[in-house]
């Protein structure tokens, strides 16, 4: 994305009432997620799968988010509660996640959530994850996104279950880069 437009774009954001802000973000997200969605027909020639394979991820992140939105995390997320719920994550619509700060959410009113949004023809999931992203802030979504996508009437207990679950193997994972030295 151009720096130039995104620095203009937060100028305006900033002297805008937390609607039409609202409005902008998603605005920018959208333009962003079309994008990007143009490019992700690159195969990976290791697997043979295009980029993103379970779903086109869309990430935004405000300059002063603390953490960083972790795509193996998130999609592994994805994939261990389809498992658990038995249902195939191949067929969801592109998600966009907003990691905002507490400031910024609070400035646009904006709390933790996923929520589905259609435009015309187009339909997308959007993921609001305020402060540091956790590996039960990415089962909870998850978890959501897929009873909401599928119409699943899961009660309370069984996704608390499935949300234990998952976050006991995404807790349970390790990241093979953090061992990995230089020169190797």
């Amino acid at each position: 994305m151009n720096p130039e437009l995104l620095a203009l774009a937060c100028l305006l954001l900033f002297f805008q009432n937390p609607d039409q802000q609202a409005k902008l973000v998603r605005a920018q997200a959208q333009t962003r997620m079309e994008h990007e969605s143009a490019h992700t027909g690159m195969m990976s020639a290791e697997s043979g799968h295009g980029q993103d394979d379970i779903t086109r991820v869309v990430v935004m992140d405000t300059a002063d988010a603390r953490g960083t939105v972790d795509r193996l995390r998130l999609a592994a997320s994805l994939e261990l509660t389809a498992a658990e719920l038995h249902v195939s994550v191949h067929d969801l619509p592109p998600i966009l996640v907003f990691h905002l700060s507490k400031a910024a959410a609070a400035k646009l009113g904006r709390v933790v959530s996923s929520t589905v949004c259609s435009t015309g023809s187009t339909t997308y999931y959007e993921w609001w994850i305020i402060g540091e992203p956790s590996n039960l802030t990415y089962s909870y979504m998850a978890e959501n996104t897929l009873e909401d996508h599928f119409k699943l009437k899961v009660e309370a207990s069984e996704r608390g279950r499935v949300v234990r679950i998952v976050l006991s193997r995404l807790d349970m994972t390790v990241d093979a880069k953090a061992f990995h030295t230089r020169g190797n």
